[in-house]
């Protein structure tokens, strides 16, 4: 079931299949993909409690293999309203037994969307309701539509950070599964300009990027920023070798699977440890212009 809320100037939609953001508008503009299946069928699915791929689609907990999809598995499965109000929404997820071949935990997983005038607000939070500690990682994959102007393409917008940093690429081998290998990334420079085959080799996954970047172009008005505070990883992708009008700009907690590694969650060190009873919060923003 679709969920609308909305301020004066935006407007926001969420589905309850996956606590997915289907639509968000300021003023009527629409800022997010639409998911034309030809590039990428989805919209902003949330991910939990893997990113991106595992080493045989697969992961080990206290000896036992358990299977696992790209992302994990919530973003598959139906949330419950919790409370809702005309400019925030809080949808909750609660596993049941059928959870436990993939996770095999207790937890409750919350999320809250919140807009104001030129803001959407989202706090994830999840609380660990087993007798022994989880571990997981969190993410965002929202896609936004380039260009958001029909007066300008693709390759007149760029990215832009706070200040220029020590960004470092995580390299990836050929099954997108990471690597020893890292890369300086845009070394004494804070703006990358787009192009499509930036996306060749497939997302380019930043550690060192800071806490906001923001999406923009000189030759026009609308962009946005992203904020994503204590998430020490971001991920740009669309789809390789395409014309994609989208990019997606998405704040990772963790890295996905290593090359040759079937991974125990239990021993990442990027991995959020909850112990039992505990309660973990997270948030990051959009602002729109």
């Amino acid at each position: 079931m679709e969920q609308t809320i909305q301020s004066n100037r935006i407007c926001a939609v969420i589905d309850s299949w996956g606590a997915q953001m289907l639509s968000l508008r300021l003023a009527g503009r629409e800022y997010l993909w639409q998911g034309d299946p030809r590039y990428w069928g989805r919209r902003a699915p949330l991910l939990f409690p893997v990113i991106a791929r595992m080493q045989e689609q697969r992961y080990l907990y206290q000896g036992k293999s358990y299977p696992v999809q790209i992302h994990g598995f919530l973003s598959h499965r139906k949330f419950s309203v919790e409370q809702k109000t005309q400019d925030s929404l809080t949808l909750v997820y609660q596993p049941d037994v059928s959870t436990w071949k993939n996770y095999p935990f207790w937890f409750c997983y919350r999320i809250n969307y919140h807009v104001t005038e030129t803001n959407v607000g989202i706090c994830v939070e999840v609380e660990n309701m087993d007798r022994h500690s989880m571990h997981f990682a969190i993410g965002w994959h929202p896609g936004f539509r380039v260009p958001l102007e029909d007066a300008v393409c693709f390759e007149d917008y760029f990215l832009e950070w706070e200040q220029p940093g020590n960004m470092t690429r995580i390299c990836f081998d050929g099954k997108n599964l990471v690597t020893r290998q890292r890369e300086a990334f845009l070394p004494s420079q804070r703006r990358l300009p787009l192009r499509h085959d930036l996306f060749d080799r497939d997302a380019i996954v930043l550690a060192g990027s800071g806490s906001a970047v923001t999406l923009r172009t000189e030759h026009a008005e609308h962009g946005l920023t992203l904020e994503y505070p204590c998430m020490p990883y971001l991920a740009l992708w669309q789809r390789p070798y395409t014309d994609a009008p989208y990019l997606c700009i998405e704040p990772w907690s963790a890295l996905p699977g290593r090359a040759g590694t079937i991974e125990e969650p239990a021993r990442r060190g990027d991995y959020f440890h909850l112990e039992a009873g505990g309660r973990l919060v997270r948030q990051w923003s959009v602002k729109l212009f």
